[in-house]
């Protein structure tokens, strides 16, 4: 398991090259961040070889996968994304699957898994692995057509490729679902990364009523070996905060 930050989340004020540099002066080795637009891509990449850090993920530029009149743009994007992510060694490109369109929902699961299925051909030529993330309805997005774990499981049971897992968000399934161990753990290999963030709050991991530490160990002890990432906004100083938490997974043995 590897501690990832999100840079577009935790620091967004920092041109993406810099935040490398910081990120590696603290210790860590990966960062990733949202969209792939607006940044200097070849200075990142020259900070990311010099200082050794790895970029864990980012996102696609198309949400929109329950839809299938947005097929061929959700296609068109990730193609794009996924050749750029070939060339910066992204191993990860992470989707939402799209706001609820009052379809039946049947049908909206349906249109998800054709989507996916049609692109494992682009992420299986770039060797990347798309993951689709549910969300909260209740605090960050409403309206929103997946907030479930167990559906986004489903839904890539179905599809059945290497290529396409779920990013596991514990603030967000903690919002919506809570239990997080008992969702997790039976449905490790069906996921290709986590995000993390205190809750209640989605501030730094000490600050809510998770107790990270423990939490990640039983994860890591159970098998996990890919990224984690720090998806949150400091409500303390940024370092300090960084700090913290490296600090604290560190002390159970995580890095």
């Amino acid at each position: 398991m590897t501690l990832s930050v999100c840079t577009d989340a935790v620091c967004p004020e920092l041109p993406v090259e810099q935040a490398a540099e910081m990120l590696a002066d603290l210790g860590f080795t990966a960062m990733e961040f949202w969209g792939l637009q607006g940044k200097n891509l070849t200075a990142l990449k020259e900070v990311c070889t010099r200082r050794n850090i790895r970029i864990a993920g980012c996102c696609t530029g198309c949400f929109v996968l329950n839809d299938p009149t947005c097929r061929e743009e959700f296609l068109s994007s990730l193609k794009e994304s996924a050749a750029t992510a070939k060339r910066m060694g992204i191993p990860t490109l992470i989707t939402q699957v799209g706001q609820d369109t009052g379809a039946p929902r049947a049908a909206q699961h349906q249109s998800i898994v054709e989507g996916l299925t049609a692109a494992v051909p682009v992420l299986q030529a770039a060797s990347v692995t798309l993951v689709i993330e549910p969300l909260n309805l209740r605090v960050n997005h409403p309206g929103y057509y997946m907030p479930s774990s167990d559906e986004a499981f489903e839904i890539v049971k179905e599809v059945n490729s290497p290529y396409v897992k779920v990013l596991f968000d514990i603030y967000h399934q903690q919002v919506t679902e809570g239990d997080i161990l008992a969702h997790v753990l039976p449905n490790l290999e069906w996921i290709g990364h986590f995000h993390t963030a205190s809750c209640p709050g989605r501030h730094e991991l000490e600050s809510g009523e998770l107790c990270y530490p423990r939490l990640l160990k039983v994860i890591a002890d159970a098998g996990y070996e890919k990224f984690v990432g720090l998806e949150y906004s400091p409500a303390g100083d940024l370092i300090t905060g960084l700090k913290g938490d490296l600090a604290a997974l560190q002390a159970v043995g995580l890095h």
